[in-house]
């Protein structure tokens, strides 16, 4: 097992002792149960409970329902294809590959508990039709009875896990997000003063983006956790946009801080900074009179900001808009979290932070890569079934069962080969396992007592593996294995030649998709990496080109689940791609759709600047480019000066500190803008206060 030193030395604590025990115990029901039914296959119902079982009790509930459906879908799929098409075995083996291919495509688009609808309609298929081929009669009655035995499992792990002393989600995501927000206090503490950032200090706030995005990841349970209120599912939906837009936030404050580097701030501004951030450092609430300080900073700011007014001044204004909107959305974070630890209907008091164009619930979905994944699967699944046919292999349907279920279960990995050569070894581990109790323990068991005494000491051990995440594939592996190859009856009969050609059946089954894998995934995590950066340039492009008032928040939306699923890879020591600033080119995009929605209150010709502006910034970003152009520098200066030359409108200083934006996020290490050209076709207009734009 691939362990840190320091887990493989801790030891289990009684709340993974207490999981272990009552997932036992929730097995040894359900085998129970089954042995009273007369169910023909009763380790179904065990391998069933191993592998719905969760730590957190919402997380098992949460897929429970799906899991059911999505057996009811693969069961009635295999009953009308293996009657029909039994006999043209090529034909039915496609048909079943096509279909675990097109519900593994349709799983990994949806990245949520919903998914595992199609992932188990696509593998209980496989369960139920490869085993079936040789009585294609009889596919009604197996079907009902994997139904009934994988649902009497998923019935007894979700009881056990909600009923008998369950590990709620909802402190565990309070604890989550306390040290997050403790982290980000850190990170604005930085800003604040102006600090370059490091290579080493640049992967630390990715790492603080992967933090959210896991954040959010296991929040999506907290709606079937009881130890919450419902109210407390809504408001994680609320608080889930303000903790991944403060991360550009941040960014922008940093960068702005570093351009103001040793340069003068208005009277009484530093001090006010200084309040914030030891604020900040001391994780204290911010004081409610700092916000109102804020506001007047920002009005008398803006009655001297006019086109004669210095790149200096306008970097000013844009550093008193973050700085608002930092102690807006940190303040409302504050009461979001307090609403989540305590369960409250109604928050103390108002939020702050409003998002001009609304929330929307966008997540990014790579296409591309499920569609790789399942022609994969088909890959897998499909040779095996051709060899089973070849070769008439007895136990090739086994096999090629067994290479569904692995597709399935790996396919979302971004490089799932190591994992995949671990599950292996620990799958021939179970069969081992398996030899030693169907041959030397349970031919002395003579009543369901002593079986469950016989099984608890692996079982328990492998309920105690999958509370640790270094060793929950290698628990999975053991149980599920073992479970199926013991094939657990209520009365004993075992064949030491039949177990070993099923062991064996087994491990091929999982070695084979393990080198398909290999095969077609030679470039690993890289391939993963490259397409979530081709998708979030294409982004920058369609945003430049794009219009429409819910253009910010749908792409604010993705760009930010983009980066979560980005920051892993990019805050790897090991990623060998060019370090490329994710928030950076999120900041970019947010002022790209600001400057397209404040172009209608423009002069024409300053409007038609703005346009070849963007236009010349959706090329850039098609064009896939690292380092961006001294033209497209002179374009964005040339559209400043046309824009502060304009008559003041909210309009017209939206649109400024957009393009602003955009120059010193783009060209940091340029040369200063100069605004004196400015003067002279203005003749000193002066620019209007509006409140409410978020300009990063």
């Amino acid at each position: 097992m691939q362990e840190s030193s320091s887990e493989a030395m801790s030891v289990y604590s009684l709340r993974d002792w207490v999981f272990s025990l009552k997932t036992f115990a929730a097995a040894a029901l359900a085998l129970y149960v089954c042995f009273w039914l007369q169910l023909p296959r009763p380790y179904w119902a065990v391998a069933t409970v191993y592998i719905c079982s969760q730590p957190l009790a919402g997380a098992t509930r949460s897929k429970a329902f799906y899991r059911v459906c999505g057996t009811i879908l693969g069961a009635s799929m295999s009953i009308a294809l293996v009657p029909n098409l039994a006999n043209s075995p090529e034909i039915l083996s496609l048909a079943i590959s096509l279909w675990i291919a097109c519900c593994l495509y349709f799983s990994l688009l949806d990245r949520t508990p919903r998914g595992y609808v199609f992932m188990l309609a696509g593998y209980t298929a496989a369960l139920i039709g490869f085993p079936s081929v040789d009585a294609p009669e009889g596919i009604f009655d197996t079907a009902i009875a994997r139904v009934e035995e994988i649902t009497l499992g998923i019935v007894c792990a979700s009881i056990f896990s909600g009923v008998l002393f369950p590990r709620p989600v909802g402190p565990l995501v309070a604890e989550r997000l306390q040290a997050w927000l403790g982290d980000a206090d850190l990170w604005g503490c930085d800003a604040l003063k102006g600090r370059k950032e490091d290579e080493l200090l640049r992967r630390r706030r990715l790492r603080l983006a992967a933090d959210a995005a896991q954040l959010d990841a296991l929040s999506i349970h907290l709606a079937f956790d009881t130890s919450v209120q419902r109210y407390a599912a809504r408001a994680m939906r609320m608080l889930r946009l303000r903790l991944l837009m403060l991360l550009p936030i941040l960014s922008s404050l940093g960068e702005r801080m570093s351009a103001l580097s040793g340069q003068p701030l208005p009277p009484g501004l530093q001090p006010l900074i200084d309040e914030i951030r030891a604020a900040l450092r001391e994780g204290a609430d911010i004081g409610p009179e700092i916000p109102d300080r804020l506001d007047a900073f920002i009005a008398a700011h803006d009655r001297h900001l006019d086109a004669r007014s210095s790149a200096r001044d306008i970097i000013t204004s844009s550093l008193l808009l973050r700085l608002k909107d930092l102690v807006d959305i940190r303040g409302d974070c504050r009461l979001l979290q307090g609403q989540i630890e305590s369960g409250a209907a109604k928050l103390r008091e108002p939020l702050s932070f409003q998002t001009p164009a609304g929330v929307v619930e966008a997540r990014h979905r790579d296409n591309a890569g499920a569609a790789f994944a399942a022609l994969t699967a088909i890959v897998c699944i499909g040779g095996l079934c051709l060899f089973w046919i070849a070769t008439s292999w007895p136990d090739g349907g086994t096999a090629a069962m067994i290479a569904a279920v692995i597709c399935c279960l790996f396919a979302a990995q971004d490089d799932p080969v190591p994992l995949m050569r671990s599950f292996t070894r620990w799958s021939a581990v179970s069969v081992i396992v398996t030899i030693v109790y169907l041959f030397g323990i349970l031919p002395r068991i003579q009543n369901f007592e002593l079986l469950v005494l016989a099984l608890s000491p692996a079982f328990i051990l492998f309920g105690l593996l999958a509370t640790r995440q270094q060793t929950a594939f290698p628990s999975l592996a053991l149980s599920l294995w073992t479970a199926t190859l013991l094939a657990l009856q209520d009365n004993y009969s075992a064949d030491f030649a039949a177990v070993a050609n099923s062991g064996i059946a087994l491990l091929i089954g999982v070695w084979f998709p393990t080198l398909v894998f290999q095969l077609a995934r030679a470039t690993g995590a890289e391939w993963s990496l490259s397409r979530l950066l081709n998708a979030s340039r294409a982004a920058l492009a369609a945003a430049a080109t794009h219009h429409g008032r819910r253009d910010r928040a749908q792409f604010a939306a993705l760009m930010l689940d983009r980066l979560g699923l980005l920051a892993p890879f990019l805050a790897s020591p090991s990623t060998r791609l060019p370090a490329v600033d994710v928030l950076a080119e999120l900041r970019v995009g947010l002022n790209i759709i600001e400057l397209r929605a404040a172009r209608h209150g423009l002069p024409a010709q300053a409007a038609t600047l703005v346009d070849a502006t963007l236009g010349a910034l959706a090329q850039h970003f098609r064009a896939g480019r690292e380092a961006s152009t001294p033209a497209l520098l002179r374009q964005i200066d040339e559209a400043l000066r046309a824009i502060a030359s304009a008559p003041p409108s909210r309009h017209r200083r939206t649109a400024l500190l957009g393009m602003v934006g955009i120059r010193y996020t783009l060209f940091s290490d340029a040369p200063a803008y100069d605004s004196e050209p400015c003067w002279r076709a203005s003749g000193g207009a002066a620019l209007s206060h509006a409140g409410g734009d978020i300009m990063l």
